[in-house]
């Protein structure tokens, strides 16, 4: 008795793969791996035909009959992870960063304006240490910076004591905000 060949498996794939499997040709009753293999940049979605309902790798046994197969393929997801960066400033100023948000690595840069008889003093956060202009890189959590200010406050007293007179003046930095 001569046993029957049959075509175990063709294997196709739409855009973003490839597929094929391990032997093409077998005797009835044979077996045959087929494997869909996703490009860069792609993942692999399902097969139509004799290997619907498998997973990428796909087992055809006791082939009795031609088989066909087609993989399908969708481009990865791109995942883009994106943080917050906000500062504030207490009494005597204002603050702002050029990027509110940013994805993941990225950069911004903040800076704390200070009003008239005010200065700058000092940063909490991740931009302590650094002067009225932050520059934050490679953010991977979120920011939250706050801008110390202080204010100058200038006093001139005069008084006067059996027609005499005395002047002064006197600079005093005292913490505001916070």
């Amino acid at each position: 008795m001569v046993g029957r060949t049959f075509t175990s498996s063709t294997a196709t794939a739409g855009a973003g793969g490839s597929a094929s499997c391990s032997v093409t040709s077998v005797a009835s009753g044979g077996n045959s791996t087929c494997t869909a293999t996703a490009g860069a940049g792609y993942q692999f979605n399902s097969w139509t035909g004799a290997c619907a309902g498998q997973g990428a790798t796909c087992s055809l046994t006791n082939i009795t009959s031609d088989k066909t197969s087609a993989a399908s393929f969708s481009l990865v997801p791109v995942v883009v992870v994106t943080y917050s960066v906000s500062v504030t400033a207490g009494t005597g100023g204002s603050a702002a960063c050029s990027a509110p948000s940013v994805a993941s690595g990225g950069s911004s840069t903040c800076t704390a304006t200070a009003d008239a008889e005010y200065q700058f003093d000092s940063w909490t956060g991740a931009c302590d240490g650094q002067g009225a202009t932050c520059s934050l890189t490679n953010i991977t959590s979120n920011q939250n910076e706050c801008g110390q200010l202080h204010c100058s406050l200038r006093s001139l007293s005069h008084s006067s004591a059996g027609g005499g007179s005395a002047s002064g003046s006197a600079v005093t930095t005292a913490r505001i905000g916070g």
